[in-house]
């Protein structure tokens, strides 16, 4: 959880988000807040569980299969990005760590809101079949951090939707196009 280690490090985090009031909800936040995670913006729902991901992994560690439920994060996300948009949080925001596991119109609001404020947005695409759907946000970051295959799904969806020039091959070069200052971590898996 990218939250908990940056708390770790000693940085101030304030995590956004919905979960469930069940027994994952409950120990998500408990978790976090003993990690010294603030969890006052998020948003405890009656009527749908936490999110949750079951992942399956090969022999060699990669994915074989997953099963997700983010129906918590599907529907009723906007009310929490309009209680969030005016929120005092963004007066000592210093950086924005997004997971493309939310909304994409969230996600653009949100980097919206971070740009116009001058606060960087580091993204984290999460899967590959996410990282598809928010390859249109890449010149609206300054981190990203995506696998292997995640980086090539998103520099094939940027190509395929005309967002770069035909002919350049090179992933790093696609996603670097018109974002110059992104920098890229990327992982193996």
């Amino acid at each position: 959880n990218v939250a908990e280690a940056l708390s770790l490090l000693g940085v101030s985090v304030e995590f956004v988000s919905r979960v469930g009031r069940d027994d994952m909800g409950r120990g998500l936040i408990r978790r976090l807040r003993q990690t010294g995670v603030s969890t006052r913006w998020v948003d405890r729902i009656d009527t749908l569980p936490t999110p949750t991901f079951v992942a399956i992994h090969g022999m060699d560690k990669n994915l074989v299969a997953g099963v997700a439920d983010f129906r918590a994060l599907e529907r009723g996300w906007s009310g929490v990005i309009r209680s969030v948009r005016d929120a005092t949080m963004w007066e000592t925001l210093r950086f924005l760590v997004l997971d493309a596991n939310l909304p994409l119109v969230s996600l653009e609001a949100m980097c919206e809101r971070a740009r116009a404020m001058q606060i960087p947005v580091w993204l984290e695409p999460t899967s590959p079949a996410k990282a598809i759907s928010v390859a249109p946000l890449i010149p609206k970051v300054i981190w990203a951090s995506p696998n292997e295959s995640e980086l090539s799904v998103m520099a094939d969806a940027l190509r395929r939707d005309g967002l770069v020039p035909p002919g350049l091959d090179d992933v790093a070069t696609v996603l670097h196009f018109g974002t110059p200052q992104l920098r890229l971590l990327v992982t193996r898996g």
